[in-house]
């Protein structure tokens, strides 16, 4: 499948195939991600565009066109899968209103777990982006929909929280207005993900859309940091390898140093997910769609919808760790998934059930990343780990020595090596790669590293 792939887009895209393909030779950045590099780059100037188109039908149109196109150019005729999707679930919105929410839920993980299924079988171990890239922000903003309309039922008898009452929709939108806010090109290659109601407001320059200011030094440093974070992992990947954690000279380190290597590596693993991000944000930035109004002192805040925090990098709280990664998706679970278990109220009152709630979230992440079984095993020690950090938090006064000033530095260590172990398995893929790292690393147990969270106090 992969050769007529490739035979596919050598014949549909020719001579541009060849000159990508004599990049990804340049600078041993494969094809794959060098078009989504691409793509991105693209965006930047389409999405200024709309700070010039006024009319919301021209605007939606816009929106659809350029996103389509670009997910044609990323993945040919996979696109129709894409398209078959957001279908379907325009249909089960419109057709099943009042249990809209689970169900929509269940259909569209099942469609994405299916088709992360059929890539791990066919193309087992590889980084290789699928279309399954793209599905993994089209799923989000479906399920986001359909929540969004069935908290909009007149019938409705649960309580929503602030930001579900803010999101919900009392009309359907237009089947043309939907698959303008799906393959909307602003976010649809590599998210934010974000609702529809933010997305009609930008359309139809409502609210603090109304009179968006220029955003020429803000999407100057994302930039910038997109560019040095491409640089850092361009450089220093093949210097620190991931496939170094599974060698003989590695199994004979000591533990120190071993961790100290899982920590190199898991920030460089990052910087290509940093690179990506930002290049996402001042794409959405340009457009307008990150724009939330001004702060007191009349400063524009471009931060309705951020991907990542960079100060992930520096919080000792695990808390943090979970909420600042990722952000967008993290708040589609934790309003779609965690908050629909139960109310905030009741997770608040029993921790029991706000464990067990965060456990069925993570697995759900897990189901969203893919179907590799290491992907289980991390979101697993990660809900653990965010629980033990909880704990602690709930009897911080027991541990107010680690909160010491001087100790910050030992804190960061710790947790960065809780998150770095998991995340060396979440990119290793492979169970038998899995497994021998955590031979490698004299089977660590997760228990005793886990317990240094009281850190994150």
């Amino acid at each position: 499948e992969m050769c007529i792939r490739d035979r596919y887009q050598r014949r549909v895209h020719g001579d541009l195939f060849q000159k990508m393909f004599g990049l990804t030779q340049i600078f041993g950045v494969p094809i794959d991600q060098l078009k989504v590099l691409g793509a991105l780059l693209i965006s930047l100037p389409l999405n200024y565009g709309f700070r010039y188109i006024s009319n919301p039908t021209y605007r939606l149109l816009y929106s659809l066109s350029i996103g389509l196109l670009l997910q044609f150019v990323l993945y040919d005729i996979y696109t129709l899968v894409l398209f078959l999707f957001a279908l379907v679930a325009y249909a089960l919105v419109a057709f099943k209103r009042p249990k809209t929410g689970w169900f929509m839920c269940f259909v569209m993980m099942s469609g994405l777990f299916i088709c992360h299924l059929r890539r791990m079988l066919t193309d087992y171990g590889s980084g290789t982006l699928y279309f399954t890239t793209s599905l993994m922000v089209i799923v989000p903003k479906c399920i986001t929909f359909a929540w969004a309309y069935s908290d909009g039922d007149p019938n409705l008898d649960r309580k929503l929280t602030s930001e579900q009452a803010k999101a919900k929709l009392t009309t359907l939108p237009s089947i043309f207005s939907f698959y303008s806010y799906i393959f909307n090109f602003s976010s649809s290659i590599v998210s934010p993900v974000f609702g529809y109601h933010d997305f009609d407001d930008f359309i139809h320059l409502r609210g603090s859309y109304s009179n968006i200011p220029p955003c020429s030094k803000r999407v100057t440093y994302l930039i910038i940091q997109a560019v040095i974070y491409a640089v850092l992992g361009l450089v220093c990947r093949p210097i620190f390898p991931l496939s170094f954690v599974n060698t003989k000279e590695f199994a004979e380190w000591s533990i120190p140093r071993q961790l100290l290597y899982i920590n190199i590596i898991t920030f460089f693993i990052r910087t290509k997910f940093y690179t990506a991000w930002k290049f996402g944000q001042a794409n959405i930035t340009l457009a307008g769609l990150a724009y939330e109004g001004n702060d007191e002192n009349g400063n524009p805040k471009w931060e309705r919808m951020v991907t990542v925090r960079t100060r992930w990098e520096l919080t000792t709280l695990m808390q943090e760790r979970a909420v600042f990664w990722n952000m967008s998706v993290q708040t589609w679970l934790r309003q779609n998934v965690y908050l629909r278990i139960a109310s905030a109220e009741q997770l608040r009152k029993s921790p029991a059930l706000s464990g067990l709630a965060s456990l069925i979230t993570f697995l759900q992440s897990a189901m969203w990343h893919g179907t590799y079984p290491a992907y289980y095993f991390a979101f697993v020690q990660f809900a653990l780990c965010v629980e033990v950090a909880r704990v602690a938090h709930r009897n911080r006064a027991l541990f107010g020595i680690f909160t010491h000033k001087y100790l910050y530095p030992l804190r960061l260590l710790v947790v960065q090596t809780i998150i770095a172990y998991p995340g060396i398995q979440f990119s290793l893929l492979s169970t038998s790669q899995v497994l021998d790292f955590l031979h490698t690393t004299r089977s660590v147990s997760y228990t005793h590293l886990t317990l240094p969270t009281i850190y994150s106090v």
